[in-house]
């Protein structure tokens, strides 16, 4: 590309609409038209070379998300793209210090890596993200999602000058979402867009590293990630501060904690091995584990002058389970609506948790009060002795994070983590991440995801919605409908579904232990929302197990 000291245009398409035959045309259309740069919207990435062929010669940026990348490697995803004829990526959610490596290797490549900023982006990070460009720095004009507007950001001129202040003059800028008339583009006429691929090569890394191993991290869109700081920053400061901990530990008494750790003596005989214990988080306030997470996050949100919180379906000020949960959890949605929450069904993608709620890391930190308090109540009652395995189910993973992190410097003592394994995992139809997903990037965090072979991430489907001495296994729907019915029966316990997954898998591990060894189950939650989903699934997996049992509108008849 020439440099040049005007402005220039560009525009973006998603590869592959309407039709992927339909996408050359197009990018010839906007070649003839006088677009300077296409940003082409991955994961498709065929039409790149075939424009090329049909005489498409102007810049073609792939623009998406980091997860597609990863699922198809990176090398061999630089290597295709440049071969196909792409000019570079803007990767939307890739942090900086991810970029390091990313941008070098585009380099390698003949690519150039176009780093993003938005109006919430810190100086820092615009210090930072200015070394990454080599070619342009694309300005993010308004906070929200893409799309026409009506005018660009009141602040676009100063957001600019920012920009150039840390990134140099001589960078050149894109301005875009929301540029789509002439109305919108005026306030934008003093600001060229130069192009120049004299690389540059990133002098520091930033500072924050939200890492754990290879996994986590913050694959966040720019335009979030000051939030993010801010709520990073908030929960440090929280933590080191005797007060807050005082003031949560002052709701103890609200949410019933300590909760109960007692033997399961019925179903220890059942088992015919190890002792089975039971940690009650269902007898919490609310009816779980989750009361925990929420009322330390709404406690940060106050330190932080928020005057809403917006948390899991537990009661809270504002909630947001998808219309498929909606219905699931309709006993927990009106008892929210009793609390007097406003309560907003997620209407997009599965319209499932999946879809509604990613929680932030912090979530085990106040979760493991449950293995705190299990590590403490077991050896008070053992002579000092810890139990020899702990067991816990695994979906988002608070409850079984919550057991597990208080034992991982004690080798001795067995995790073991119980997945949904829906139908079974030959099936497409499981939430078994751990078992049978592999590392990809989903809700901002790089974890094991359940994806296709275009990164995109599979419906998860149950009844129910990297450590040394932790290990993961499936629970399909037949087998916790039998722990469901085994704690119900055998102990007068009714537990919610996710558990009932734990109890499955605990006491078939009981089963393969001698009696003198102790195992404890974390019931994360109680049943009663879940009853209703029992009596409709009991006519098809009753049978699988030997469990004829039917609902009766009428039981007098």
């Amino acid at each position: 590309m020439q440099k040049r000291r005007t402005q220039g245009l560009s525009q973006f398409i998603t590869a592959g609409f309407p039709t992927v035959e339909d996408t050359v045309p197009i990018l010839k259309n906007m070649q003839e038209a006088g677009v300077d740069i296409i940003e082409l919207g991955v994961p498709f990435s065929d039409p790149i070379a075939d424009a090329r062929d049909a005489g498409v010669t102007v810049p073609v940026i792939l623009m998406g998300y980091y997860n597609p990348i990863l699922k198809y490697g990176e090398q061999k995803f630089l290597k295709d793209a440049a071969d196909a004829g792409a000019s570079g990526f803007i990767v939307v959610d890739l942090p900086p210090e991810e970029a390091i490596k990313f941008r070098t290797e585009c380099a390698q490549h003949g690519l150039s890596y176009v780093p993003l900023v938005a109006p919430a982006t810190s100086d820092e990070r615009l210090k930072t993200l200015g070394q990454i460009a080599d070619s342009f720095i694309y300005v993010v004009s308004k906070m929200g999602t893409t799309g026409a507007s009506s005018k660009v950001s009141s602040g676009i001129e100063e957001l600019c000058a920012r920009v150039r202040k840390f990134a140099g003059e001589d960078t050149p800028l894109a301005v875009g979402f929301g540029v789509s008339t002439e109305n919108t583009s005026k306030p934008l006429d003093k600001l060229p867009m130069v192009l120049s691929l004299d690389p540059r090569f990133l002098g520091r890394i930033h500072k924050y590293n939200p890492r754990f191993g290879d996994f986590g991290g913050q694959y966040v869109p720019e335009a979030l990630h000051t939030c993010l700081l801010e709520l990073e920053k908030g929960f440090e400061d929280a933590v080191a501060d005797p007060q807050f901990w005082k003031d949560f530990r002052d709701l103890y008494t609200y949410i019933g904690r300590p909760s109960s750790l007692h033997k399961a003596d019925r179903l220890t005989e059942h088992a015919g091995g190890a002792q089975i214990w039971l940690k009650r988080e269902d007898l919490n306030h609310t009816g779980s584990h989750k009361i925990n997470n929420a009322l330390a996050q709404v406690l940060i949100a106050k330190r932080l002058g928020k005057r809403r919180s917006l948390l899991k379906p537990v009661p809270a000020s504002t909630v947001s389970p998808p219309p498929r949960d909606t219905r699931r959890q309709a006993l927990n949605v009106f008892r929210m609506k009793i609390l007097g929450a406003n309560v907003v069904a997620v209407k997009n993608g599965t319209q499932t948790l999946r879809d509604a709620t990613s929680e932030p890391s912090d979530s085990g930190t106040f979760q493991s009060v449950i293995g705190q308090e299990t590590k403490e109540q077991f050896k008070e009652l053992n002579d000092g002795k810890l139990p020899n395995a702990v067991v816990a189910c695994v979906g988002g993973g608070s409850n079984s994070t919550g057991m597990f992190s208080p034992f991982e410097h004690d080798p001795e003592v067995k995790m073991l983590g119980v997945e949904a394994g829906g139908d079974g995992l030959h099936t497409d139809r499981h939430s078994a991440t751990l078992t049978a997903g592999i590392p990809g990037v989903f809700h901002g965090v790089k974890t094991y995801v359940l994806q296709d072979d275009d990164g995109q991430v599979h419906d998860t489907h149950s009844v129910s919605a990297e450590h040394r001495q932790s290990d993961f296994i499936a629970a399909t729907d037949a087998q916790a409908l039998e722990g469901f019915r085994l704690l119900s029966q055998l102990e007068g316990i009714i537990p919610a579904l996710e558990s009932s997954h734990a109890i499955y898998g605990g006491v078939e591990l009981a089963k393969s232990l001698p009696k003198d060894q102790h195992i404890v189950i974390n019931v994360s939650g109680r049943g009663d929302k879940d009853v209703q989903s029992v009596a409709e699934v009991l006519p098809k997996l009753g049978q699988e197990i030997g469990w004829d049992l039917r609902f009766e509108e009428d039981p007098s008849k």
